[in-house]
C-alpha cells in the first residue's frame, strides 16, 4: 500500500497517508477499491482531496408462480467528493439479495462512504400470495401481474442512479410473464403475453477505470419468468441474471457487481443479486 506521508511539491504542505482496501496506482491517481466493508485510514495530519465512485449490491429474482427480475444497485460514477483528514472512515459494502424459493427477491444491500448512499436494488415480486409489486431500491424490481392489470413495479429512490423494474404481462390464464429489473441505464422492459420483461441496461466501464473494476458492463436488471412454457423468457443484461420459462426452472445469478438476479418459475430457485463495491481515488503525489 502506497504510503502518501511526504511533503507534497507545492507549498511544503504534509499529505496524509491513506490504507485500506486494494491499492492501485496508475496514470496519475491512487486508487482504493473496496469489495467488502472495511475503513479507509488517514493518518499524519493534512488533507486529501478525493473522489468517490459507489455502487450497491443487486437484488435477486423473485420464485414462485411466475416472477419479476430484481434490480439492480443505486450507481454513482467517480465524482470529487472533497476534503479527508485525518481519521478513520468506515465504507460499506452492499451485498447482493439472495433468491427464496416461492418468494420475493430479496432486495440487495446499501453502500455508503461518509455522505455518500447507494440504496440496494429492489427484490422482484412473485406471482405468490396473490401476486405483488415489484420493491423499490436503487433501481425497482419487476412486478407480477395480478387479475387481468398488474401490479407496479418497483420504483428507483434516488440514492444512486436507478431506474423503475418493468411490469408485467396478462391476457389470460397461462399468460403471465414477469416484468424485467430496472437497471443504472434504463427501466425494465415490461413483460408481454408473450415474453417476460428483459432487465434494464447497465452503466458502461472505461478507461483506467476498467483496469481497477475489472468488468466492463456494471448495474444491469435481471430478467423476468413466464408463467407459460410456449412464452420466452426474459434476459439480463450487463451481467443481470436470466429468467425461465421452465416448469420448476430457475433463475440465474448476477455476474457483475450491482447487478440483478432472474426470477425462478413453479419451485425453481432464483437467481442471486451482485454486491457492490467503492472505489476511492486521488491524484498521485
Amino acid at each position: 500500500m502506497p504510503i502518501l506521508g511526504i511533503l507534497a511539491s507545492s507549498g511544503g504542505v504534509r499529505r496524509p497517508e491513506v490504507t485500506g482496501g486494494t491499492v492501485t496506482t496508475l496514470n496519475g491517481y491512487v486508487y482504493h477499491k473496496f469489495t467488502s466493508s472495511s475503513n479507509l485510514i488517514v493518518t499524519g495530519g493534512g488533507e486529501i482531496e478525493v473522489e468517490v465512485f459507489a455502487l450497491a449490491g443487486g437484488a435477486a429474482g423473485a420464485g414462485g408462480d411466475t416472477g419479476g427480475g430484481g434490480g439492480a444497485g443505486g450507481y454513482r460514477a467517480m465524482a470529487t467528493y472533497g476534503e479527508l483528514t485525518e481519521a478513520t472512515y468506515p465504507v460499506v459494502i452492499g451485498a447482493g439479495g439472495a433468491g427464496r424459493v416461492n418468494y420475493y427477491g430479496l432486495s440487495g444491500g446499501n453502500s455508503t462512504f461518509g455522505s455518500v448512499l447507494c440504496d440496494g436494488g429492489g427484490g422482484g415480486a412473485t406471482g405468490n400470495n396473490g401476486g405483488q409489486a415489484g420493491r423499490n431500491g436503487g433501481s425497482g424490481g419487476g412486478a407480477y401481474p395480478i387479475g387481468y392489470s398488474s401490479n407496479p413495479p418497483g420504483s428507483a429512490t434516488g440514492n444512486g442512479v436507478g431506474y423503475a423494474g418493468g411490469y408485467g404481462g396478462i391476457s389470460g390464464p397461462n399468460t403471465y410473464t414477469g416484468g424485467g429489473g430496472g437497471g443504472a441505464g434504463s427501466v425494465g422492459v415490461n413483460g408481454t403475453t408473450s415474453k417476460a420483461g428483459n432487465g434494464g441496461s447497465g452503466a458502461t466501464i472505461s478507461g483506467d477505470l476498467l483496469t481497477i473494476v475489472g468488468q466492463s458492463q456494471i448495474a444491469g436488471g435481471g430478467g423476468a419468468s413466464t408463467d407459460g412454457t410456449g412464452q420466452t423468457k426474459g434476459d439480463g443484461v450487463y451481467g443481470g441474471g436470466n429468467g425461465t420459462n421452465a416448469n420448476s426452472g430457475s433463475g440465474t445469478s448476477a455476474t457483475s457487481y450491482g447487478s440483478g438476479g432472474g426470477a425462478a418459475r413453479n419451485g425453481g430457485t432464483p437467481g442471486n443479486g451482485y454486491q457492490g463495491l467503492i472505489i476511492i481515488r486521488y491524484a498521485e503525489a
